[in-house]
């Protein structure tokens, strides 16, 4: 017991005499702002390209159901590269990779860096 109370009067010495810190890692985060003209459902998802890994993740996605403009925050790692995808619910149509990453884009990536907004992305018929 007396071993015990010693160190815990060393750790709390050498924290609180700057020799031992601790930090708290903060994500990223990254806002997609999303507006939707189509005149359908819509379903919408966001897909690291670094790992396995989608917002809103568990087999779910956004519903845009409205002409608003949504602002989409999503807490990434520092320089992860995350691309959008939005597909129409009972269709055919799809917007940059669409579900499940079953298409290829060329402007529906962008990179998570501090705290970032992207322009206004408006999925249109």
């Amino acid at each position: 017991m007396k071993t015990m109370l010693r160190l815990i009067a060393l750790v709390l010495l050498l924290v609180t005499s700057g020799v031992v810190t601790t930090t708290t890692a903060q994500a990223d985060t990254l806002t997609f702002k999303v507006q939707s003209s189509s005149d359908y459902e819509l379903r919408m998802a966001f897909y690291s390209t670094s790992r396995n890994v989608y917002w809103p993740g568990g087999g779910n996605s956004y519903r845009m159901i409205d002409y608003d403009v949504h602002n989409i925050k999503l807490s990434c790692r520092p320089n992860e590269r995350i691309c959008y995808g939005a597909w129409q619910e009972d269709g055919d149509q799809h917007w940059g990779v669409g579900h499940a990453r079953e298409f290829g884009c060329t402007k529906c990536c962008y990179t998570c860096k501090g705290n970032t907004t992207t322009g206004l992305i408006n999925l249109t018929d």
